[in-house]
């Protein structure tokens, strides 16, 4: 355990994903390849992993892509992608919404916005798998994309949905009378 009470993979990526948010991609890859030594072979098994273990990888390709390592990063996309249809056709037990997206993961590994924008149009407002969308792209989930326009206009779309509903459960609480006053301030709607 370190000093902050983190064991060391925990810390350590909490390191790189500081250095990713100030641009140092470099650092934030060196940072990966040392406290998951196994992430820069060329050949990964991804079949030993679970659904629930690729995390690091996404944020690795991502990272990869950041720092203009985009052969690597093709070639980890595309075994992460074959390993992730693998377990939709075969993961009787994977919800709508995890396959919504691990498909979104794939398509921005792959780094293919036209399939992405497409997938996410559709899981939100078509699927109305709406989750964690709005937080993930609020967060900075999908940064590589953030400047293409077709991004924008989905992201003003999605926002503006996510605060009409938001608006409307409100409404409703009130007239029911299930609404503290207070939270009108606590959510700056005064």
């Amino acid at each position: 355990m370190s000093e902050k009470g983190l064991d060391k993979k925990t810390e350590a990526l909490g390191r790189a994903h500081l250095n990713a948010d100030l641009g140092n991609y470099n650092k934030a890859i060196d940072i990966l390849e040392i406290v998951i030594p196994a992430i820069k072979k060329d050949d990964i098994n991804f079949d030993s992993l679970s659904i629930w273990q690729t995390d690091d990888w996404v944020t690795y390709i991502d990272l990869l892509r950041l720092n203009k390592e985009n052969q690597k990063a093709d070639k980890l996309a595309q075994d992460i992608c074959k390993f992730y249809h693998r377990q939709i056709e075969t993961d009787s037990m994977m919800g709508t919404s995890k396959e919504n997206e691990i498909l979104l993961n794939c398509y921005y590994l792959s780094n293919d916005t036209l399939k992405f924008l497409k997938s996410l149009e559709n899981r939100f407002f078509i699927k109305k798998d709406r989750g964690d969308v709005f937080s993930l792209m609020k967060a900075g989930s999908y940064r590589r994309f953030e400047t293409h326009p077709g991004y924008q206009k989905l992201e003003e779309r999605i926002t503006a949905e996510t605060h009409r509903m938001r608006a409307e459960v409100i409404t409703y609480l009130k007239e029911e009378g299930d609404w503290d006053p207070a939270w009108d301030k606590e959510l700056g709607l005064e």
